[in-house]
């Protein structure tokens, strides 16, 4: 049991316990139980406080309580948790589920809905017509495989039903838990879960909604807010100041469109893709893409070998990774990243995570001190593989950390790339704009004297990419498209990820029929194979990518380093640059 059902079973004994005694009588605990099953015969009232009444005063305390309610709500079957979820959405007790209850349901669970939506949803299991659901009808129909995983996955178990509907009896308004912040996040569609203060409505965090003079904007970095009174002592400790004050900071310097913010965009709504714009993507393939990409697997046995001998990972997950892995070093071998020829090599990881690909090409590198490493992460990780590296074979300060967004970062002013005479750059799936801004990143180093040589980089999540900091923007202007194609692209590229298999036929409406509220088509829509039209629109987008580097001076490749049935972002951009 957490700490949150605890609290709510505090506030559930303490409604119960009428004389405030600290302790449940028989009459109590019939309450409690009908509550939670709907009825309760005396044999089992008796029952219940015979076996949990541990001091033998014919009463239950709250330790007591706990123990009941946590067995108790165990042992229901999957019909009586169906009817809790059922009390949860009646919200007048009158046995129905109307469209008023079922809205406020979803909006308590976080997943709110029109009035469309609610009464579309009756409708599908209201089979008598009167535009309420009655609990047969939501047994009878699919509503209740849609519901039972439904609340278990919003952690709405038994326990967790009666406490809701308890508090419902003497409050209307529940939609926030005691002493959680009720402050919205529109981007999540859910209020705030962290704790408050006894005395506030809202978190530290969200205070300043409440008194707006309470909490100011931090200086340093918009995107968090600090207590008034506590200004100056946080102006000397802020991460954003430590990060403005490294050598290699530069804000926004590796961002497509300076104007724009990679860390401070909303979510915007994605559009339904039509039947045209899959067209476009289709001419675009054939006229560009066709030929564009080779597969290109490398086998590298020593990682297999090595990795059995340290980490003994025989596990499916562990064996897919040390197969891109091994792909990923056996490209480098091919490209030279590995010659033994003397000179000083900086292998520069973006997105490095804990460090795993740095960590490898170490080890295959043990025996040359003279090579470094420069590790590139936003965000602060544990269990770095750099400490295995240095604890196992590597000299103390051959790895480099850098802990900032790829965007504002000058690889000239990093002193292990400047002094290095040969920078290798690498990353294993690098997110969305991410992967952009390490692109440009790239691009300017040329200006800060870097001796870049070779690239070897695989992106991913083409889902999380803004047209304003796309680095390919040029090249898809040239063949006509814009930044709604290029959005539809994106979407487009998802359907390859989305676990549909090897092939996946539907119906891509055009814009005509899209509009229309039926499920209508005509011969402008089109059947397709979502997986095969998601990869060719990973493949276009990379195409773009390849384009932007090769204006500045690469050769550019663009290679599939491993299987579909690996992983489907299977794409590597190989660039080298003959200085």
């Amino acid at each position: 049991m957490t700490l949150d059902d605890i609290l709510r079973c505090g506030l559930v004994f303490d409604r119960l316990d009428k004389d405030h005694d600290g302790r449940l009588n028989a009459s109590d605990i019939a309450k409690a139980m009908q509550s939670i099953k709907g009825h309760a015969t005396n044999d089992e009232i008796t029952e219940a406080i015979r076996a949990y009444d541990l001091n033998g005063d014919g009463t239950i305390d709250f330790q007591e309580f706990l123990t009941l309610v946590q067995r108790y709500c165990s042992c229901l079957g999957e019909d009586q948790e169906l009817r809790v979820a059922f009390r949860i959405l009646d919200r007048n007790c009158d046995g129905f589920i109307d469209v008023d209850d079922l809205k406020e349901g979803m909006e308590i669970l976080g997943m709110p809905v029109s009035d469309e939506e609610a009464q579309a949803m009756i409708k599908m299991g209201d089979h008598n017509n009167d535009g309420k659901l009655n609990f047969q009808e939501v047994v009878d129909f699919e509503f209740c495989r849609m519901s039972k995983p439904f609340f278990k996955k919003r952690r709405f178990t038994c326990l967790r039903g009666y406490i809701y509907l308890a508090e419902r009896r003497e409050q209307s308004h529940f939609c926030c838990s005691p002493r959680r912040c009720q402050y919205f996040l529109k981007e999540k569609g859910r209020t705030c879960r962290m704790l408050t203060k006894p005395d506030s409505r809202y978190c530290g965090e969200h205070m300043i909604v409440e008194d707006p003079t309470a909490r100011v904007v931090c200086p340093l970095d918009p995107k968090h807010t600090i207590c008034k009174t506590s200004l100056s002592r946080h102006m000397a400790v802020c991460n954003a100041r430590l990060l403005s004050e490294q050598p290699w900071y530069r804000y926004n310097v590796n961002l497509f469109d300076k104007n724009s913010d990679i860390n401070t965009k909303g979510k915007f709504e994605r559009q339904p893709v039509t039947a045209d714009q899959v067209r476009l993507l289709l001419d675009f393939f054939a006229h560009f893409g066709e030929n564009a990409i080779t597969t290109e697997v490398k086998v590298f046995n020593e990682i297999n070998e090595l990795s059995s001998i340290k980490f003994n990972d025989t596990g499916k997950r562990s064996i897919t990774d040390r197969a891109q892995l091994a792909s990923i070093l056996g490209h480098l071998q091919d490209n030279g990243a590995f010659a033994d020829d003397g000179v000083e090599t900086c292998f520069l990881e973006f997105g490095a995570g804990r460090g795993r690909l740095s960590y490898w090409i170490s080890m295959l590198q043990s025996g040359l001190s003279r090579h470094s490493y420069v590790l590139v992460e936003k965000s602060g990780v544990r269990y770095k593989f750099e400490n295995k590296a240095i604890k196992d074979h590597v000299e103390k300060g051959k790895f480099t950390r850098i802990q900032s967004p790829i965007e504002h970062l000058v690889l000239g002013d990093v002193p292990q790339v400047r002094t290095a005479s040969r920078v290798v750059a690498i990353c294993k799936h690098l997110c969305g704009d991410a992967f952009d801004a390490a692109l440009c990143c790239l691009a300017n180093s040329s200006n800060d004297g870097v001796m870049l040589q070779t690239a070897i980089m695989a992106p991913c999540c083409l889902h999380r990419c803004y047209w304003s900091n796309f680095c390919g923007q040029e090249a898809l202007k040239l063949t006509g498209l814009n930044e709604k194609d290029f959005r539809a692209f994106c979407t487009m590229a998802s359907w390859s990820n989305s676990g549909l298999g090897e092939t996946c036929e539907s119906l891509i409406q055009c814009a005509a029929c899209l509009s229309k509220e039926d499920r209508s088509y005509c011969r402008q829509c089109a059947y397709v194979d979502l997986v095969d039209v998601g990869r060719k629109a990973k493949i276009a987008v990379n195409l773009a990518r390849k384009s932007f580097l090769e204006k500045v001076g690469f050769t550019v490749r663009l290679v599939q380093f491993v299987p579909n049935a690996t992983t489907p972002e299977n794409l590597l951009l190989i660039a080298n640059k003959f200085c």
